[in-house]
């Protein structure tokens, strides 16, 4: 069974509870997105399938994208705005309660269906809810939790284009004194070069970030 069979049948499945809580299926992505005061979450199916193989994994992924945030991610790393790219993604299965299923026919599917439309009920949708408010996404970016971002540079990128983005002393004040000075150490990030060029130029709209102890 390849991606293409199987992705209409997960929408099929899935059409009545995303549709049902504010999303629309934007085909051309193959993704689920729902739009809430300028934060726009999106949850994809996320199924991978392999020419050698006879079945495909289904492992749901939700990204949320924060435009204030992108537009000065944007600016600082002169670039074209690309509303494509997320300011936060998270597979599911990095999720407690949350897994990865392997499926091989329509009827594998629909004995597994059950379960893959509780965890996204539970597990996935909650926490899109949750990260639909800019502030709360903020804080679990701040805590790391859960595994948001993997590289401590781009976690301290994205949070520090949050403080540009929001002009909130709070959050600066929360976002310096979580700066994980071993973690920049020890990330080998191939992007990591990148997200350095990218806080140096922030410097101008923050120059607390000169102060967090980061080579730049």
């Amino acid at each position: 069974m390849n991606k293409s069979e199987l992705l209409p049948i997960i929408c099929d499945r899935l059409d009545p509870l995303l549709v049902g809580n504010g999303y629309r299926y934007l085909k051309g992505r193959e993704k689920y997105e729902k739009k809430v005061d300028g934060v726009r979450v999106w949850l994809e199916p996320n199924v991978t399938y392999w020419a050698s193989s006879d079945y495909c994994m289904v492992s749901p992924r939700m990204s949320v994208h924060v435009d204030a945030v992108e537009d000065v991610m944007a600016k600082h790393e002169s670039r074209k705005l690309d509303r494509h790219t997320p300011t936060v993604t998270i597979l599911s299965d990095n999720l407690e309660g949350a897994k990865f299923w392997t499926i091989s026919s329509p009827e594998d599917f629909r004995s597994q269906a059950d379960e893959i439309e509780k965890v996204i009920k539970s597990v996935c949708l909650p926490l899109l809810e949750n990260w639909s408010d800019h502030h709360k996404l903020a804080i679990a970016i701040i805590k790391n939790g859960p595994a948001v971002i993997h590289s401590e540079l781009h976690r301290l990128t994205v949070l520090f284009a949050y403080v540009c983005a929001f002009r909130d002393p709070e959050m600066l004040s929360a976002v310096i004194q979580s700066v994980d000075l071993v973690s920049v150490d020890r990330s080998r990030s191939q992007l990591d070069p990148h997200y350095r060029q990218v806080l140096k130029s922030m410097k101008t709209d923050v120059p607390e970030i000169g102060t967090i102890g980061v080579d730049l």
